[in-house]
């Protein structure tokens, strides 16, 4: 009775299972909405290290995000219960050790880092082009990822 009509997506999040939304929820005046039973998933712990001409290095910033599959023109959208697109970010530690917070769900993604650098912000866009790697996550339950990032420029 406090919900105002429209549609509405609704967010799930658990610490240990990666987010999922149900969209297309139409919340119409004086009817209930039974949504369907929806059962959110482990997804993969990731985590690795980084290094600086094969030294851990410390504030490395690492990004992950999702590579979009190609959409099927004779396939309707699922507009119910959708996975969102996944993109986070992390620091390593003076140890070069880094983790995500949000467990990642299966699918592809592109994972990358680079050096912070006030003074040379071309140099982050540069390690990023040079560790660009593809992974692909099928429901492991860790995925341990290695970045050796080259000592030039610095």
């Amino acid at each position: 009775p406090l919900l105002n009509p429209g549609t509405y997506q609704l967010k799930f999040r658990h610490p240990d299972h990666y987010d999922i939304s149900l969209r297309g929820n139409q919340v119409t005046d004086g009817q209930t909405l039974n949504l369907p039973t929806t059962r959110m998933k482990a997804g993969t712990v990731l985590n690795g290290i980084a290094r600086l001409g094969g030294r851990p290095k410390g504030q490395v910033k690492v990004t992950i995000s999702t590579i979009p599959e190609p959409m099927d023109p004779n396939q309707p959208p699922n507009d119910f219960a959708m996975q969102l697109a996944f993109s986070a970010e992390c620091y390593s530690n003076e140890k070069g050790q880094f983790a995500f917070t949000q467990r990642v769900p299966p699918g592809r993604y592109h994972v990358m880092a680079g050096r912070q650098d006030a003074s040379n912000i071309l140099m982050q866009i540069a390690d990023f082009s040079s560790t660009k790697k593809e992974i692909v996550l099928s429901g492991q339950k860790k995925f341990f990822v290695q970045f050796d990032i080259p000592q030039s420029g610095n």
